[in-house]
């Protein structure tokens, strides 16, 4: 009986989508905003550089990196290195950036905004990541850049 009524509901909800796409008028179509992703992926680069710079300074003066929800011991180990650290970041930067790119890119609106989203909250969280790096040096009484 319930996979009767299962059955009834998927037919219903199937049926119902696709006679209601008969009557959607197209909309036009979408263009890709080239300054928009320039800026975004400007902003990706630079919080992650601020993040790969303020990490390496901090384990270099002593500070180790932390576990998963606050460093990346398993990327780059507890004591990383610009010869290990600069590739493995960029390659995921590069790809960040491609993936956003080809979402930007979408005819369908969903998958545009994760493009968008995708950019800006991986520039948020390198950018908060460089932060905290600066606060913990701060802290442990580092001499700061000037």
């Amino acid at each position: 009986m319930a996979q009767r009524s299962l059955l009834v509901l998927f037919l219903l909800i199937s049926s119902t989508l696709g006679f209601t796409q008969d009557f959607v008028p197209d909309a036009p179509q979408p263009q890709f905003n080239r300054n928009v992703f320039v800026a975004e992926a400007t902003a990706l680069a630079g919080a992650t550089t601020l993040d790969l710079v303020t990490t390496l300074k901090d384990t270099h003066e002593g500070i180790t990196e932390a576990g998963f929800p606050a460093g990346s011991t398993y990327l780059y180990g507890s004591h990383p290195h610009f010869a290990r650290t600069f590739p493995i970041m960029f390659g995921i930067s590069a790809a960040q950036a491609y993936l956003g790119y080809r979402l930007e890119h979408s005819q369908n609106a969903f998958a545009r905004r994760t493009g968008h989203v995708l950019m800006l909250g991986m520039s948020a969280a390198h950018f908060t990541s460089g932060v905290r790096n600066l606060k913990v040096e701060a802290e442990a009484g580092l001499p700061q850049p000037e």
